[in-house]
């Protein structure tokens, strides 16, 4: 996705931080995919991982409304360099469901990326987070299920869909989502 190596090197090492789900681990992700960008600002997706970087740092901890700004402002970066690609897309979705609880605004953005990414499990759960969020549970669960089908190996997801389950009083479908998330973490 770009032709300066170290930047792709900086972009992956700030994914890496962000996947701690730590406010240090956020911050280095944010410096890390700053780095990134130094070396080529025309690196889209650095934009969008800085973008959810801004976004989980205003999420979990503490809601400074500067890190939700600043996250709009790297997804608008991104969508000068290309207006159509389905990582922004995902950005999008992720900045109006933890961003403006705007639930409708934020399905309609996963949809398009599941459109253009239809095998992409991340985007499938985070429309089943978003679709429980909105009181679509059928939908949560069509939609964790996809992502864990495409997916099986993220015990996080399991642990979700059995909350999903729970929530729905389908306590027998929980319990096996909780021995599968028990069995890969």
């Amino acid at each position: 996705p770009t032709d300066n190596v170290a930047a792709y090197d900086l972009y992956l090492q700030a994914r890496r931080f962000a996947q701690n789900e730590t406010q240090g681990g956020y911050q280095t992700a944010v410096d890390l995919f700053k780095e990134s960008l130094a070396l080529d600002p025309g690196f889209k997706y650095a934009w969008i991982g800085l973008a959810r970087a801004h976004m989980n740092n205003y999420w979990t901890f503490g809601g400074d409304p500067l890190n939700r700004d600043l996250a709009l402002e790297a997804i608008e970066k991104a969508r000068s360099i290309d207006p159509d690609f389905a990582e922004l897309y995902m950005a999008e979705g992720f900045y109006w469901y933890l961003g403006s609880l705007d639930y409708e605004r934020a399905l309609y953005k996963l949809g398009k990326a599941i459109e253009m990414m239809p095998g992409n499990d991340e985007a499938y759960m985070w429309r089943g987070w978003v679709s429980r969020r909105a009181g679509l549970w059928e939908q949560a669960v069509q939609s964790m299920q996809q992502a864990l089908k495409l997916n099986p190996r993220v015990h996080f997801n399991w642990h979700e869909y059995a909350l999903t389950l729970m929530y729905l009083h389908r306590y027998d479908e929980a319990n096996r989502a909780v021995q599968q998330a028990r069995a890969i973490d």
